[in-house]
C-alpha cells in the first residue's frame, strides 16, 4: 500500500486560459497568462514532491521490514549502523518533503488569490470593495455575513463556504505546526495499515514531578484529501470564470 495514491496530474484550469483571450484586450491576456503561470509552477512542485514522497516512503517502509526481519540475528556493528542510517534518512526526507508539500500548496492557493483579485474583482464584489490578499482572509472575508450585501459572485462565495473545509487543515498545520510554530514540539512518526501518520507531539509539563509527558500529537493533513479538494477547487474555478466570461460577452 503506497502512502500517496496515483493521480491526474494534468492541471485543472485549461479552458479559462484560452478563454481570456476573447475576452481581454492582447495586453490583458498575456498578462492574465504570465499570472497563472506562476500557478502553474506551484502545481509542477507539488507533482515533483509527491513523486519524491511516493518514493520516499516505499523506501523507508523496505528499510524498516529489513529491520524487523533481522530478528535476533547477529550483524556486526556496521552493519547496524547503515540499516539504522538508511531507515533515519528516509524518515527526515518524509518529514521535509511533508513540509515542503504544504507550503507550496498554501502558496498556489495564495496565487488563485491574486489572479482573482487582478482580474476578477469587479464580478465579485461591488465597486469600490476589496477582499483581503491571500486565501485565508480572501475567503473569510468572502463568506463573512457581514458582506453578503457587497458579494456579486454568490456562486464562488457559496463554494468557498461549503466546499473548502480541508482548507482549514491545510491552514492549520502550515500556520501553527510548521511556519508559526509556538511553544516546544517534536517530530512524530507512526503507522497505520501501512501507510505513515505523520505529526507534532506537544508536551505537557508536570512540575511537581518534574517530568515530561508528550501525550498529544496533531497530525498534518492527509496529503490525499487535501489535493483531491485543491484540484476539485482549480476544475470549479476554471468551469466558473470561464462561464462567467461567456456571459460577459
Amino acid at each position: 500500500m503506497t502512502f500517496l495514491k496515483d493521480k491526474d496530474w494534468q492541471f485543472p484550469i485549461r479552458e479559462l486560459g484560452d478563454k481570456v483571450y476573447q475576452s481581454f484586450s492582447s495586453m490583458r491576456a498575456e498578462k492574465f497568462q504570465i499570472s497563472l503561470g506562476a500557478i502553474m509552477k506551484d502545481w509542477h512542485f507539488l507533482l515533483l514532491i509527491w513523486d519524491r514522497l511516493q518514493i520516499e516512503h516505499k523506501r523507508r517502509l523496505e528499510a524498516l521490514e529489513e529491520r524487523r526481519s533481522l530478528g535476533k540475528k547477529i550483524i556486526t556493528q556496521q552493519e547496524d549502523s547503515e540499516l539504522t542510517r538508511k531507515f533515519m534518512h528516509n524518515s527526515s526526507l518524509v518529514h521535509l518533503d511533508t513540509e515542503d508539500f504544504l507550503m507550496h500548496a498554501k502558496i498556489l492557493l495564495d496565487r488563485v488569490v491574486i489572479l482573482t483579485k487582478e482580474f476578477f474583482t469587479d464580478k465579485i464584489v461591488r465597486k469600490g470593495k476589496e477582499p483581503y490578499d491571500g486565501f485565508t482572509r480572501f475567503r473569510s472575508w468572502l463568506v463573512d455575513e457581514k458582506h453578503s450585501s457587497l458579494i456579486l459572485d454568490v456562486e464562488l462565495v457559496k463554494y468557498l463556504r461549503f466546499n473548502v473545509d480541508w482548507y482549514d487543515k491545510l491552514q492549520y498545520a502550515r500556520d501553527k505546526l510548521i511556519v508559526h510554530m509556538k511553544g516546544y514540539y517534536i517530530d512524530s512518526l507512526r503507522e497505520q495499515d501501512k501507510r505513515m501518520i505523520i505529526g507534532r507531539a506537544r508536551p505537557k509539563f508536570y512540575n511537581d514531578r518534574n517530568i515530561i509527558d508528550w501525550h498529544k500529537v496533531v497530525d498534518l493533513p492527509d496529503l490525499n484529501e487535501l489535493m483531491d479538494g485543491i484540484t476539485d477547487f482549480l476544475y470549479f474555478y476554471d468551469k466558473h470564470f470561464t462561464q462567467m466570461l461567456e456571459k460577459s460577452n
